[in-house]
C-alpha cells in the first residue's frame, strides 16, 4: 500500500511541474508557422528577463548548448550566436526587445527562421507567453525538410522553452542549475 500511495504522490508532483503548454499550427499559415501558448506563473517583466538574458540561456533552457552574445546590429536588435540541440545547428538570432514582445530573425547553415515572443500581463502576476516561428530551409538539405519535420521541430524547441520558463517560475535558477548538473 505504501509503494502505491508513493507512486501516486510522485505522479501527481511529476503532473504538477508540467506546464499546460498548448501547440498548433498558426491559424491561416497553411501549417508554415507554429504557435506555443503557456502560462508562467510570473510576472511578465521577469520571463522578459529570463528570455532577454542571453549570457545565461545555456543554463535556463535545456535546448540551449552554448550562447554568445554579439554587438547589436545596425537596426539595434540583439545579436546572439547559439547552439540548439534539437535542431543540430548553430544559430545566429537578431532580435528586436519591447517589454511585451520580442521579435527575431535568425539563420543557421541552410535554414531561416523568424519568429515573436508575446508577453501578456494577466494581471495576477502570471503571464501568458505566446511564441510563434517559422523556418524556411535553402539549398541541398530542402529535400529532407518536409513540412511535417520542419513542424516537429518547431514544436519540439516551443514546448521545451516554454517548460524552461515554466520551470524557473516555479523551482528558479539554482534549483535548475542543481538539476542539470551545472
Amino acid at each position: 500500500m505504501r509503494l502505491v500511495w508513493a507512486m501516486l504522490l510522485w505522479a501527481s508532483a511529476a503532473a504538477a511541474s508540467e506546464a499546460s503548454i498548448a501547440l498548433h499550427d498558426l491559424p491561416g499559415t497553411n501549417g508554415e508557422w507554429q504557435e506555443g501558448v503557456a502560462v508562467i506563473p510570473a510576472p511578465r517583466a521577469q520571463v522578459h528577463h529570463w528570455l532577454t538574458d542571453y549570457a545565461r540561456w545555456p543554463r535556463r533552457f535545456p535546448d540551449i548548448g552554448w550562447s554568445t552574445v554579439l554587438p547589436d546590429d545596425d537596426r539595434g536588435r540583439h545579436v546572439i550566436r547559439f547552439t540548439s540541440h534539437i535542431v543540430d545547428a548553430m544559430i545566429t538570432v537578431h532580435e528586436a526587445v519591447q517589454p511585451d514582445l520580442l521579435v527575431f530573425e535568425g539563420t543557421a547553415p541552410y535554414t531561416h527562421t523568424q519568429g515573436r515572443i508575446y508577453l501578456v500581463d494577466l494581471g495576477d502576476g502570471t503571464t501568458r507567453v505566446i511564441m510563434q516561428s517559422s523556418a524556411e530551409v535553402h539549398g541541398f538539405w530542402k529535400i529532407f525538410a518536409t513540412k511535417g519535420l520542419k513542424r516537429d521541430r518547431g514544436f519540439k524547441v516551443t514546448r521545451s522553452h516554454l517548460q524552461a520558463l515554466y520551470d524557473l517560475a516555479t523551482r528558479g535558477d539554482r534549483a535548475l542549475d542543481l538539476t542539470r548538473g551545472r
